[in-house]
């Protein structure tokens, strides 16, 4: 075998004397009765020779899909989305999974359609992070007939798994937090008020100040849509109206707020 040429099954099979299908029996740990001297002498002439799998090759094998997970995320800018990607890709290694990830942009145009490529691939499985869901959309997992697990972003129409947060909890700590720490004329800075979560992030920041009795709610509640030089904006808005904190939801954004505003 050439030094260039990568080492395939059938030259491990011919160095061990034995036939392909008994090294791919044995490579892939199936328990079908082999002696065990065979067994350790085919795994030591892959190893000698270098032998590596062929991935592509076994999933065609044993079916398109079989061991490959979907995931569709709106965004990986966001750091939330990217530790979120992290802890599925270390799920999967430790699986002997492969997950295929696809970005949305926030495009219920994209969503739709990396569905529908995951679904031609019959994929193990979907995690999604859907921000447009309809009925169509809905309808279209319900035909998928392949799991499909709804994450971050959660529907109580949707009849399959999700996994969700308390976003109100989470709006009501963060506001907490700040009126502890002694401030009183607090923001709230979002994107567009068209979300679950972003409704319950305000449901819960305005049951603090309720809670606190901190008063009526004050004149600085922003939604914007979350980029860099609006999230600027939005910032030097509420430092304008002398507010002493911000409650902002910003993970999008890397910006940094003044003192005065944490």
């Amino acid at each position: 075998m050439s030094e260039n040429r990568k080492c395939t099954i059938v030259d491990v099979a011919r160095a061990a004397g034995t036939s392909t299908a008994t090294v791919s029996r044995i490579l892939s740990g199936s328990d079908y009765p082999i002696s065990a001297q065979l067994r350790k002498k085919v795994m030591q002439v892959a190893q000698d020779l270098n032998y590596k799998p062929n991935l592509i090759g076994k999933m065609l094998q044993s079916g398109v899909g079989e061991k490959e997970i979907g995931v569709v995320l709106p965004s990986i800018v966001n750091p939330f989305y990217g530790s979120l990607m992290s802890a599925v890709e270390e799920e999967c290694v430790q699986r002997s999974y492969v997950p295929i990830l696809c970005l949305s942009q926030n495009s219920s145009r994209l969503e739709s359609q990396h569905i529908e490529m995951l679904g031609q691939k019959q994929v193990s499985g979907i995690l999604l992070s859907c921000m447009h869901m309809d009925e169509a959309l809905m309808d279209k997992l319900r035909r998928l007939e392949i799991p499909c697990v709804l994450f971050d972003q959660t529907y109580e129409e949707y009849p399959g798994l999700n996994v969700g947060f308390d976003f109100y909890q989470g709006g009501l700590l963060a506001t907490r937090y700040l009126i502890q720490c002694g401030h009183r004329d607090i923001a709230f800075a979002s994107g567009p008020m068209d979300r679950r979560s972003r409704k319950q992030r305000f449901e819960g920041y305005k049951a603090a100040l309720r809670k606190t009795g901190s008063g009526s709610i004050p004149n600085g509640c922003f939604c914007t849509k979350v980029r860099r030089t609006q999230a600027r904006r939005t910032r030097s808005s509420a430092t304008d109206t002398n507010l002493e904190g911000c409650f902002y939801r910003a993970n999008t954004c890397r910006t940094q707020c003044s003192p005065s505003m944490i």
